[in-house]
């Protein structure tokens, strides 16, 4: 079973130097998966509208509770 395979291994690997050599190893690919492939996708995007009202409460949340922990630590430092 070994023998099997690193046969299969051998001829895979001088498939890959033959095409190396020609030049052709991701041409065939890219024309097989990409540019022939049938399937097509249509994506529609919509934007939120409230978009940036939502990240300025997130960074005034944020920045609240650095002052936060900013006075605390202001006032264990004055207790100590």
């Amino acid at each position: 079973m070994l023998q099997v395979a690193c046969c299969t291994a051998r001829q895979h690997l001088a498939a890959l130097r033959r095409d190396l050599n020609q030049q052709c190893v991701f041409q065939p690919l890219i024309q097989k998966w990409l540019l022939d492939n049938p399937h097509r996708l249509t994506l529609a995007m919509v934007p939120d509208p409230d978009l940036d009202a939502k990240a300025r409460q997130q960074e005034a949340e944020l920045l609240a509770t650095v002052r936060n922990s900013e006075r605390q630590s202001t006032i264990v430092e004055a207790a100590i």
